[in-house]
């Protein structure tokens, strides 16, 4: 499993790349997320979220890095400003 998520965050790493604007940053957050790389699930997150800030899936996937990263006010206060 782990060398299928390496594989996906070489691949999102090359489409973000070549879009900062795209909304790859939510697979590739989750996937850092899955192998234990919280923080830089989280910084990959946030950036996105400075393009999309309405996106839901991307509040979600910072939302979870965050409670993974032993978070949870900041998880909890960003799942209610979605709702």
């Amino acid at each position: 499993m782990a060398d299928g998520l390496e594989q996906s965050i070489k691949k999102y790493t090359e489409q973000l790349a070549q879009d900062p604007r795209s909304r790859v940053f939510v697979p590739l957050a989750d996937a850092y997320r899955q192998l234990g790389r919280c923080e830089e699930a989280i910084a990959v997150a946030q950036e996105g979220l400075k393009n999309h800030p309405t996106y839901v899936s991307g509040k979600i996937a910072l939302a979870r890095a965050y409670f993974e990263n032993g978070d949870a006010d900041p998880a909890a206060d960003l799942l209610k400003t979605s709702c």
